[in-house]
């Protein structure tokens, strides 16, 4: 059992909080009235006020045990809206642990929720090959989502916990499955970690299938291929580029075409070769430097050949000017 008021565990049997002395028992007064006292006015609604205290304090007592750990942060919160399931008030675990602290307390849907959106994003920016507006989104929506669990982490505790308890306390009136259901849980952290790689490996085999036998682009080269991935860039950037051939090369060296679109044509702007191992996927190399080359601003498709056979195929576009 834990204290309503303090949040602190104690002894069931106990009258009285260890803590802070609140009172832990609710007893009934037997209102009787002598004949002689029968002039005195008499308050109506003190029994009706009684009966409500006591709904209150069993409320307040169903709310500790599940809560737990802390309860007394969760209940001033609360206790400080008239809706609090619907309240905004400031979490700072929420905000900087995000799922993490929903793992904690044990929120499992909201993860699922949450990694669901992340998802739906980045599956948008590639199927738009990487467009800026979802690029930008990609990049806003999880400081958005921490921003919002550090709003409305309280009143979704505050909703997450009713609900439990109007499940489970008209079959547990002495509270343990609450108890159990309810408080904090480590592996709960891990859980969600679990479903955090979870969605890592669906957007890793997401990128393997969309990226099989395509080019894609960017400004930067890491040691695992092209960094900073983008489909449009300004004329004074770099552009590097990432092949991937979907099979084995089978060849010492491939034939890389760049085409200049201009309405309807296509025109050769630029033809070379890259030598590569015959054991290889796919390669990553330089494309484009302003220092050296000049893009003129427009759209442009690279094809990879292995004999005359197209191999892999992407585009960019390039805006802008040097001058």
């Amino acid at each position: 059992m834990y204290c309503h008021n303090c949040g602190k565990e104690t002894d069931p049997q106990a009258r009285f909080c260890p803590s802070c002395g609140e009172n832990l028992q609710t007893t009934h007064v037997n209102h009787s009235v002598r004949r002689e006292d029968i002039s005195q006015p008499i308050d109506e609604n003190y029994q009706a006020n009684e009966w409500v205290e006591t709904e209150k304090s069993a409320e307040d007592q169903a709310l500790a045990d599940f809560v737990g750990y802390h309860y007394h942060y969760y209940k001033d919160k609360w206790q400080m809206h008239e809706q609090p399931e619907k309240a905004i008030s400031w979490n700072w675990a929420a905000f900087f642990l995000g799922i993490f602290w929903l793992g904690y307390r044990k929120m499992y849907q909201p993860i699922i929720i949450i990694l669901g959106i992340y998802l739906a994003f980045d599956f948008l920016e590639i199927v738009t090959n990487y467009h800026p507006a979802a690029s930008m989104l990609v990049k806003v929506v999880p400081y958005a989502a921490f921003a919002l669990l550090g709003m409305y982490g309280n009143a979704l505790y505050y909703r997450h916990a009713r609900k439990q308890i109007n499940k489970i306390l008209p079959y547990d009136p002495d509270h343990q499955l609450l108890s159990r259901k309810g408080g904090t849980s480590g592996k709960g952290v891990f859980a969600a970690t679990g479903l955090l790689a979870v969605y890592g490996l669906i957007i890793f085999f997401l990128l393997l299938n969309a990226y099989s036998g395509t080019i894609i682009f960017g400004t930067t080269e890491t040691s695992n291929g092209v960094g900073n991935i983008k489909s449009n860039f300004d004329v004074t950037e770099e552009i590097y580029y990432e092949v991937d051939f979907g099979e084995k090369a089978n060849t010492t060296y491939v034939d890389v075409i760049v085409f200049y679109v201009d309405g309807s044509r296509e025109l050769i702007y630029a033809e070379f070769q890259e030598t590569i191992s015959p054991d290889w996927t796919g390669f990553y190399n330089y494309l484009y430097d302003p220092y050296y080359d000049y893009l003129e601003p427009g759209k442009y498709i690279v094809r990879v050949y292995r004999d005359g056979q197209l191999l892999s195929e992407g585009e960019f576009g390039v805006r802008g000017s040097l001058f």
